[in-house]
């Protein structure tokens, strides 16, 4: 570098620390650091050049500016021209065929670039064109650099955690964070819009909301004080910008796109490759007879792949083995076996008990308002469906068991009529199936208990299963108290048995007792006792067992299993060890209150186990599978957020950086919901029209988007989810919170696995026991610290439990729409109203809800939005009975708003001077800023420029001092300048 040109560099520093502006050329488009032209920028080049003048309307100025931007940015858009160049609206059409022409000019499919090193990744400082020495745009690079570079020591990181990162920002390069910048003062990263008017003080009922998840409370500012100004957010954690072009991706043809991103290096799978790695992925693990859970993301076509390959003809992966397809719903099950029947082979379906059965699906019990001749049958004055259900439910006693019974022992003494023809066909099912050749078996996940669809099968559990049975400690104590006396225990109550189990008894007798009970646990009452006695359980033997031998766990936790074959179900029962096998497991706290109780079939005698799942949670499928389940990717996390963009054209908007928890309903947000769901239906009209809450606030849901124009709205609620494609061809779509299961449902499942990690604790006494220890502190004495993390060895997996209820229940909610990649016009876009998502699953995240209004300010707005005319300060505040004050400050607040919400001011037009205000658009509940998709290609939803040109309201021609013309402005809000990058899909 020659001496004029680091004096240039040097003064161009100078220029920096003295606050001068960086940006973008206005004419040429390249960075720069130099003058400015009124209130454009303009390097050296083109400000000494006269070549180049600052147009600001029409004609060759134009005309030029563009080209030479569009020379320097090859793969830019039109939307993104006009924006850079702050075109007016008007320009898009010359500003599209400048780049069209640009274009059309380069025969090859290979662009000669300008410099040999983008612009986007060269020095800041102007005319170098070396390539920077860190990623963000004030970088210098080496040669420019005061001195030698500063070097960074190396960080290792999990592979998966860097794979996760690089998805979500591009790879930062081996630096773990970005060095200071030795060029920019300060205050160029102050926000130039930050007045002292928007600090505002939080008290501890803020910082409470804040710490459940909520937003803080908008109060009502008294007559006298000021309007609270919108709460920011502030920055998020620090995140390296986003590598990816997906900006410029988005609003490219497909074609166009895929040649774009290649040039960059960056590719992803086509809906047809991505579904032939599932196929090829799920024939692996068959075929190797493992046992892993696939993770791939929604709507590539899990369920279809499995039901509708002709397994029969797949020996070579099967190992000529039944596939076993199990399935969480009926509805799933039923959608499965559609796909069979019109694209898969041969097949066998297995019903439930009141699909297959009349007499338990009702068609039998008495209806005394009925006079057909139907046969009539209850036992003990019971209806039979209603016996039948509490026997199979509540007692747990196999279906065929029950019906069996019920033959011998109804009240008409007559053969049931299901079996006038033969066997019931809710039990000769399991003939048809023994005697049949089936490759594959489609069924619901309870079926997995069946013996016979284990015995060297291939098992494939169609999303994860959850065999957590429903028993409280009441009932659990009741069964086993039943238990012990029909077994004659030395000890027949509960608090005796539980007592010896833990060895608290003292002397030699009660260590007798307690060898004794030891051996009398492993004897079973005899049949008729699981039906004559009302607190028996099939479970009961294996649960005095497991309690018996519990051993201690973390958090106060004792954890005990065991295994036990319950009554046998099907025709392929026999008595080899092991065949008919499950594990009964029970989590019990520090009060000996029954916590969990899980019984999982015993999977070793399968040939393969295979699981399906967008978004696994590896210790929840351990629990409920076996413990050395492992998870492998069929698109790695790059891949599968451009899949889910690209090919699937669903896009996720955060809204808001809110948790909001809504399991119990407590903290949901009314008066910010509703309105949210008045935007979304003012925006959209009716293409929104569906939701997915938690089920507490389901109904409250619905009826707020009734009152908000949405007729008849459609709701799902957590839970319910999986597998459903009700939502499928839904354009917009609105989810609402997420449900939290509490430190409990974590700290049982680690007890449950034997790991270690507790919930965080502050420093504070627990507000419950006063610092002595109880069940909500479990037994710390300590208050939780705020937010929801854990500490110990194994507190990765506490979090990934958690996520496993809070994240992956929202990323499956908004995986329910856009559920058909085949189909181009099937593009959704989601909005999902908590923070609680997988790591880069949202593209967009915008503020949602800035401020609802208070009664005062409902008041004011309605006087506004009916007045016929601009109305004054001092009118506004007559009919709103509040002060002239508030009215101002409140429409002050309207005129900071950047969204269509703002209200039309005219200054100096009223009676003697007075500002007039008049509403254009003002909402119903609060200003909510959830930004504004305007399509560029086809019907894919991409993020550019909400354009804003309101009309004027005409003034009479007698009002003094009125503007000769009343001009409008248009407002440009770039929302898509920065992509936060993600893996979600």
């Amino acid at each position: 570098m020659s001496i004029f040109d680091r004096i240039g560099t040097l003064k161009e520093r100078l220029d920096d620390r003295l606050g001068r502006r960086f940006g973008n050329c206005a004419v040429c488009g390249k960075p720069t650091r130099s003058h400015r032209v009124g209130s454009r920028l303009q390097c050296h080049t083109c400000r000494e050049a006269d070549d180049y003048p600052v147009a600001t309307d029409g004609g060759r100025d134009i005309r030029e500016r563009v080209e030479t931007f569009v020379a320097n940015h090859p793969d830019v858009g039109a939307m993104q021209v006009l924006a850079q160049l702050d075109l007016a609206p008007d320009q898009r059409e010359l500003v599209k065929d400048i780049v069209d022409e640009s274009r059309d000019q380069d025969d090859s499919s290979e662009p000669v670039p300008r410099f040999e090193v983008p612009v986007g990744e060269q020095c800041c400082i102007t005319g170098c064109h070396n390539r920077r020495l860190y990623p963000h745009d004030n970088s210098l690079c080496a040669e420019c650099w005061d001195g030698e570079p500063p070097e960074t020591e190396p960080v290792t990181v999990d592979d998966d955690l860097l794979a996760e990162a690089q998805a979500v920002a591009g790879d930062p390069g081996p630096e773990r964070e970005d060095p200071p910048d030795p060029v920019l003062p300060p205050e160029r990263f102050q926000d130039e819009s930050d007045d002292e008017d928007d600090a505002s003080s939080v008290d501890a009922d803020n910082l409470l909301a804040a710490a459940m998840g909520d937003d803080l409370p908008t109060k009502e500012p008294s007559e006298e004080g000021s309007i609270p100004s919108t709460t920011s957010t502030g920055p998020s954690l620090a995140m390296p910008t986003s590598a990816l072009p997906l900006g410029q991706l988005d609003a490219m043809a497909p074609a166009e796109r895929r040649r774009a991103a290649r040039k960059r290096g960056l590719e992803w799978p086509t809906t047809d490759e991505a579904r032939d790695r599932l196929f090829e992925t799920i024939a692996e693990v068959m075929r190797e007879g493992d046992e892993r859970v696939v993770d791939a993301p929604t709507s590539l076509g899990k369920t279809y792949t499995v039901a509708s390959t002709r397994w029969g003809a797949r020996d070579e992966i099967t190992g000529d083995n039944q596939v076993v397809h199990l399935l969480a719903t009926r509805d799933a099950r039923d959608e499965a076996v559609e796909v069979a029947e019109e694209d898969g082979g041969e097949h066998f379906v297995l019903e439930a008990r009141h699909e297959a059965c009349p007499v338990a699906a009702g068609d039998h019990d008495p209806h005394p308002e009925s006079d057909d001749d139907r046969e009539v049958i209850t036992t003990e004055g019971e209806a039979a469906s209603e016996w039948l259900a509490h026997k199979c439910d509540a007692k747990g006693i196999p279906f065929s068991a029950a019906h069996r019974y019920l033959e011998d022992h109804n009240d008409q003494g007559a053969e049931l009529p299901c079996s006038h023809d033969g066997e019931c066909p809710a039990i000769q099912q399991w003939e048809d199936l023994r005697e049949g050749d089936h490759p594959l078996v489609i069924a619901t996940h309870n079926f997995a208990h069946v013996p016979g669809l284990r015995m060297g099968t291939n098992l494939v559990f169609d999303e994860e299963p959850d065999f957590v049975q429903d028993l409280t400690t009441d009932r659990v104590r009741d069964a086993v108290a039943a238990y012990l006396q029909a077994i004659d225990a030395p000890v027949t109550s509960w608090e005796a048995f539980v007592q010896l189990s833990r060895g608290d008894s003292w002397g030699d007798d009660a260590g007798q007792e307690r060898e004794a009970l030891k051996h009398m646990l492993d004897a079973a009452p005899d049949r008729e006792w699981y039906f004559e006695e009302p607190r028996a359980h099939v479970m009961a033997p294996a649960l005095a067992r497991a309690i018996f031998h519990a051993e201690e766990r973390s958090n106060g936790r004792r954890v005990g299993k065991t295994p036990y074959e319950p009554p046998r179900l099907d025709a392929h029962a026999h008595d080899d060890e092991g065949w008919n096998r499950s594990w009964v497991t029970i989590v019990l706290d520090d009060q000996n209150d029954v916590q969990t109780v899980r019984a999982t079939p015993d999977l070793n005698l399968c040939r393969s186990v295979i699981g399906l799942d967008a978004h696994p949670a590896l210790p929840k499928w351990q629990a409920n599978t076996v413990p050395h389940m492992q998870r492998t990717q069929v698109l790695d996390p790059e891949e599968r957020r451009l899949w889910r963009r690209y090919e699937r054209g669903l896009r996720v908007v955060q809204v808001g950086t809110a948790t909001r928890p809504l399991t119990k309903g407590e903290y949901f947000d009314d008066r910010g919901f509703r309105a949210i769901a008045s935007q979304l239906r003012g925006t959209y009209g009716e293409r929104f029209r569906t939701a997915i809450t938690a089920k507490s606030v389901e109904d409250r849901v619905a009826s707020i988007m009734n009152e908000a124009g949405v007729h008849d709205p459609k709701t799902m609620h957590y839970g319910e989810e999986k597998s459903r494609n009700d939502f499928a061809d839904e354009p917009i779509g609105l989810v609402e919170g997420v449900i939290d299961p509490g430190d409990d449902h974590v700290v049982n499942l680690l007890a449950e696995l034997d790991l270690d990690a507790k919930p965080e604790r502050s420093e504070g006494e627990c507000e419950h026991c006063e610092g002595e220890g109880c069940r909500k502190c479990l037994g710390t004495g300590q208050q939780r610290a705020h937010g929801r993390g854990f500490t110990g060895e194994d507190a990765d997996t506490a979090r990934e439990i958690l996520a496993s209820v809070r994240e992956n229940h929202v990323a499956q909610a908004a995986g329910r729409y856009a559920r058909n990649p085949d189909d181009p016009d099937s593009t959704a876009t989601v909005y999902v109203r908590t923070d609680a998502m997988p790591t880069g699953f949202a593209d967009v995240q915008t503020p949602g809800v800035v401020w609802t209004f208070g009664q005062k300010q409902d008041r004011i707005v309605e006087e506004l939005r009916e007045a016929a005319e601009p109305l004054s300060a001092r009118v506004l505040a007559d009919r709103a009975e509040c002060s002239k004050e508030h009215v101002r400050q409140t429409m002050r607040r309207f005129e900071d708003e950047d969204g269509d919400h703002d209200v039309q001011v005219f200054e100096s037009v009223g009676e003697h001077g007075a500002t007039l205000y008049a509403a254009t658009g003002l909402p119903n509940s609060g200003v909510v800023d959830v930004g504004s998709p305007t399509e560029a290609y086809g019907s894919i939803y991409t993020w550019g420029l909400a354009i804003r040109d309101p009309n004027p309201i005409e003034t009479d021609d007698d009002q003094p001092d009125g503007p000769a013309s009343a001009e409008t402005r248009t407002f440009w809000e770039p929302l898509g300048g920065v992509d936060p990058g993600g893996t979600g899909g």
